[in-house]
C-alpha cells in the first residue's frame, strides 16, 4: 500500500503539480491513503479537506473524525483544528475535553487556552487563580502568547497580585520572540 510519509509527500507533489501533472483527485486520494495508514499530518489534512470542501464535498462529521484521529496521535495541528471546529460548532464540552487532554500532554498552547477560559469564565466556571497558574506554566515553557498573557495577568491582577514590572518582563519576553501583540503593546 506504500509508506505513509511517501504517500503524503507524493500527494503534495500532485497537489502542487511539482514534477507531475497537477491533480486534485490524485492528491486527495494519496492523502487519504496516508491518513488511513496512520499519518497524523495526512489525517489533519484530510480533516481540513472535509471541513473546507477542498477536493471533496464539505462534511463536518468526516472532518471531526479525521481531526480526532490526528489529535489522538498528539499532532498539535490536529488538536488545534479539532478544537477550532468544536468551538465553532458550540460543542464546548469537547473543547474542554481535548484542551484538558493536551494540557496533560504538556502542550503549552493548550495550557494557555485553558488558562484563558478560566480567567474569563468562558465555557467554564471562572477561576482566575487556576487560570493564571495554567498561563504561567505555559509562559515558563517559553510559549510567547502565554508570556504575553501572563504579563497582562500581572499588570491587570488577573489571578495574581498586580506587579507591573513582572508583567512587563513577561511581555518583553514575548516581544523578544517576535510575538506581534507583545511588540504592539510595548510600542504604545
Amino acid at each position: 500500500d506504500g509508506d505513509d510519509e511517501a504517500l503524503l509527500a507524493l500527494g503534495v507533489l500532485y497537489m502542487q503539480g511539482l514534477g507531475v501533472e497537477q491533480s486534485d483527485e490524485i492528491a486527495f486520494n494519496l492523502f487519504l491513503r496516508s491518513a488511513k495508514q496512520g499519518n497524523p499530518i495526512a489525517r489533519a489534512f484530510v480533516g481540513h479537506c472535509y471541513k473546507s470542501g477542498i477536493y471533496v464535498d464539505a462534511n463536518v462529521a468526516e472532518a471531526v473524525k479525521w481531526y480526532e484521529l490526528s489529535a489522538r496521535l498528539r499532532y498539535v495541528e490536529g488538536y488545534r483544528f479539532l478544537n477550532q471546529l468544536y468551538y465553532q460548532l458550540g460543542d464546548f464540552e469537547k473543547v474542554l475535553y481535548w484542551t484538558n487532554r493536551y494540557v496533560e500532554y504538556g502542550f503549552a498552547e493548550a495550557m494557555d487556552n485553558l488558562g484563558r477560559f478560566y480567567i474569563f469564565g468562558e465555557i467554564i466556571e471562572r477561576d482566575m487563580a487556576k487560570g493564571f497558574d495554567l498561563i504561567h506554566q505555559a509562559a515558563e515553557i517559553g510559549y510567547p502568547p502565554a508570556q504575553y498573557n501572563c504579563g497582562l495577568c500581572y499588570i491587570d491582577g488577573y489571578g495574581v497580585e498586580i506587579d507591573t514590572d513582572t508583567g512587563l518582563a513577561y511581555i518583553d519576553k514575548a516581544a523578544q520572540a517576535n510575538y506581534r501583540p507583545a511588540i504592539e503593546f510595548l510600542n504604545r
